[in-house]
């Protein structure tokens, strides 16, 4: 049994003080379970996703690990796979950097606002109504997935469909063990959605279609260049893995969170410009993603450790946002934190370009919530996902009086 053991149910539930020991007594240490090394410090994190020596492009060893006729059979998902900037490293990084930088912008997350809003509304007058209901099943996880629908065009009566789709392609990641079967349901779900969006993509090219993110991509330049179907295609699941896998989780721990911490939830209702700060907040205190990883290309030192070539670096991003050489008191829950530059959506030339959207977004939910219900209140004990590459609640009893 190793030292720090993050899959029992209690670290599930709770995992800080772990982190705390692994940041006081071993903040780079190697772990059999893992594969990999843990890296927990702030610093340390960062000087890693700065490394020209560690690679992003981390999934090969799952799929080295396979039977030759398993992979050929998810062969379309280890390529849909290797065109996501997130998985990749420079040049095919930088351009692919360049062009979603070109489609996913501020104004597009501010040209979204009044539709989510509408979205958000619509949800939360069907929940409150009920006077006790599940946050998560009821209202965390359909608001954002309504409004990734309309990001991509999806008509309602297609939306049951395309949210199994979302679900399968989020399973990915968080698979306990990465097997042939999880990889084929991904791949099932992926290729799903694509035949869903390729007809869309054709009318984007032709001009006959709504402004949206998917004619974003299609109209995305950078000198020239352009991405294709594949690459689009490609984007589209990155993203729905993205928004599906941070929005939730921000919504669902920040209930949590100020409900745990009324002063703050006072604070923030009376002063609604404390919004943006809170947001940052939670990304810092629940990080929704609490890890990443890179594989090493080179022997390299990282935090005064040695790391051979070929090993899986693992960063822990929620540990990193608890490390107290960088957030003084950080177990502390503060909506007023100053300087509150926290990994959540990583750092450096990989960090997150869905960001934007979650800022527009999560708020939406979350402040709708805390303003409209004044009277809500906990009404059970949460419920934490057993998945150690979210950090999410499973369930959580809520009641408006």
């Amino acid at each position: 049994m190793e030292r720090y053991d993050l899959t029992t149910p209690a670290a599930f539930a709770d995992p800080y003080p772990i982190y705390a020991a692994m940041l006081k007594e071993d903040p780079l240490l190697r772990s059999e379970s893992s594969g990999g090394w843990l890296v927990s410090r702030f610093a340390d994190c960062v000087a890693a996703t700065r490394s020209p020596h560690l690679s992003a492009a981390r999934l090969g060893p799952w799929f080295d690990a396979l039977a030759p006729a398993e992979r050929a059979e998810v062969a379309p998902l280890e390529r849909s796979l290797s065109l996501w900037s997130l998985l990749t490293d420079p040049p095919q990084h930088t351009r692919l950097r360049a062009l979603l930088n070109r489609a996913i912008t501020g104004d597009y997350a501010e040209q979204l606002r009044p539709r989510a809003q509408a979205i958000v509304d619509e949800h939360l007058a069907r929940v409150a109504a009920r006077g006790r209901f599940e946050l998560v099943r009821d209202y965390a996880h359909p608001v954002p997935a309504h409004i990734i629908a309309e990001m991509f065009g999806i008509a309602r009566e297609e939306r049951e469909a395309f949210f199994g789709w979302c679900r399968g392609i989020a399973e990915f990641f968080g698979a306990g063990q990465m097997t042939a079967d999880v990889m084929r349901g991904t791949q099932a779900s992926a290729l799903a959605m694509g035949e869903r969006l390729r007809g869309a993509i054709e009318r984007a090219r032709s001009g006959d279609a709504a402004d949206n993110l998917l004619t974003r991509l299609v109209a995305a330049r950078e000198g020239g260049d352009r991405l294709s179907d594949d690459e689009i295609l490609a984007t589209c699941v990155m993203l729905v893995f993205a928004v599906h896998e941070t929005i939730p989780y921000l919504i669902g721990s920040g209930v949590l969170a100020l409900l745990r911490h009324p002063a703050q939830l006072a604070a923030l209702r009376e002063d609604p410009s404390l919004m943006r700060g809170a947001v940052d907040e939670i990304l810092r205190y629940e990080t929704p993603l609490p890890r990443t990883a890179r594989m090493s290309l080179r022997e390299l030192e990282l935090g005064g450790v040695r790391i051979p070539a070929g090993e899986r670096v693992i960063l822990m991003l929620a540990a990193a946002n608890r490390d107290p050489a960088r957030f003084p008191d950080p177990d502390a829950f503060d909506i007023r934190r100053q300087r509150n530059h926290h990994l959540a959506f990583g750092f450096g030339p990989h960090h997150c370009q869905g960001d934007a959207l979650s800022y527009a977004i999560g708020p939406l939910g979350l402040e709708a919530l805390i303003r409209r219900c004044p009277t809500l209140a906990l009404a059970g004990e949460p419920r934490w996902q057993h998945n150690l590459a979210v950090r999410g609640l499973e369930s959580l009893e809520l009641a408006v009086a």
